[in-house]
């Protein structure tokens, strides 16, 4: 074998060697990502549930470090040029719902699917989630990015879901918000309806909460386009 045929060879094996370690070190370091991430929601879930937990002599406990929504400039913050409402903190997560309804959208585009689906849809499977995690989501920077904690949702009808950005269920509409009126929002400051990721009346729909912050359980058809986009998600703590 000539010697050009030979480093030829080489050549060919190296670059091959490199693709493999190159893609060693990706998934290295998706996994150590998605291990971070994972921390950090431990250490959230772990400070309120603690902090809930009566003690042996039952003493009575310090209020835990969550503070629900209320309308007012002490709970707004501004992140990647859009303004958030603070729903929850924590000292290691901040839970902040869009403080307005940042567009109009389907909950699901059936003409994605080349037909309607038979068997109605879930929140996994939408194309509003799809939408928020690799096409909203590029609205903020690296270093943004990376303030973002993925969060493991549970919804009715759908497979639990890992979602940077997501919209709030039924449940967490109801218990996050004080009053109906907390729960109004605007899309050109007019008062519109938004979505919830929650199913409605069957999984053709999806419940909705009104112009005047009533949740509607019965829900509208997921193809609609007048459907507001208010998303959520939870940010590491400002300290961090």
């Amino acid at each position: 074998m000539n010697e050009s045929k030979r480093l030829e060879e080489l050549e060919i094996a190296f670059k091959r060697q490199s693709a493999e370690l190159d893609e060693l070190r990706t998934k290295h370091k998706k996994f150590y990502l998605r291990h971070h991430q994972l921390e950090e929601r431990v250490k959230i879930l772990e400070n309120v549930v603690g902090k809930m937990l009566p003690t042996a002599d039952d003493a009575p406990q310090p209020t835990p470090d969550v503070k629900l929504a209320m309308p007012d400039a002490d709970n707004i913050l501004e992140f990647g040029g859009i303004y958030w409402q603070i729903l929850m903190q924590t000292q290691n997560g901040v839970l902040v719902l869009a403080n307005d309804i940042l567009e109009k959208i389907p909950y699901h585009d059936a003409l994605d699917d080349g037909m309607r689906l038979q068997n109605g849809l879930s929140w996994e499977k939408s194309t509003l989630r799809d939408y928020l995690n690799n096409e909203f989501i590029k609205r903020f920077d690296l270093i943004e990015r990376s303030k973002i904690i993925l969060t493991r949702n549970s919804t009715k009808d759908s497979e639990d879901t890992d979602d940077n950005i997501f919209l709030l269920s039924i449940e967490e509409a109801r218990t996050l918000f004080k009053h109906n009126k907390n729960r109004i929002a605007k899309f050109d400051d007019a008062a519109s309806w938004w979505w919830l990721r929650t199913p409605g009346r069957d999984t053709n729909r999806a419940a909705i909460v009104f112009g005047d912050g009533h949740i509607f359980n019965r829900g509208s058809p997921t193809g609609s386009k007048d459907g507001g986009l208010r998303p959520a998600m939870w940010l590491k703590s400002f300290n961090q």
